[in-house]
């Protein structure tokens, strides 16, 4: 599922029940870092805040393809490499050493969110586990 799915079930007025799998690319010794959930969305500035109260600013925009031919916008925040190098939460935060810390926010983020708010429910989560146990994990629900 993808954010373009959410938006399209969203559009047709289909309520999607599934867990959100976010990617997760890095390496399995690599320590934990700070997730960008512990990064704060500030819509007013349309930025993010680190955990060290440094702002991240908008440093590009991709469009990524997805399946089926479709594509999702992407920006990128970050922060410059010397803020990074001189904060005491680095270990916590980055690994790199030439460049500062970087989030990347989809277009259709605020649903993502929502929507994994919405699945840990009491509600959301009966749905899902009675449509696993038919094997029906698959369907979409009006």
């Amino acid at each position: 599922m993808t954010g373009i799915d959410l938006a399209l079930c969203a559009q047709a007025e289909i309520t999607l029940y599934g867990p959100w799998k976010a990617n997760d690319v890095r390496a399995p010794e690599t320590p934990r870092l700070f997730t960008k959930a512990q990064f704060a969305w500030l819509p007013e500035l349309e930025t993010s805040r680190c955990p060290a109260g440094h702002l991240l600013k908008r440093v590009g925009r991709e469009t990524c393809g997805r399946s089926g031919g479709r594509e999702e916008v992407v920006v990128r925040y970050g922060v410059k490499a010397a803020t990074c190098q001189a904060c005491p939460l680095r270990p916590q935060c980055t690994t790199s050493h030439k460049v500062g810390r970087s989030l990347r926010r989809s277009e259709h983020e605020e649903r993502i969110l929502a929507h994994q708010a919405w699945m840990e429910t009491a509600s959301a989560k009966a749905v899902y586990r009675c449509q696993r146990l038919r094997g029906n994990v698959s369907k979409w629900a009006r």
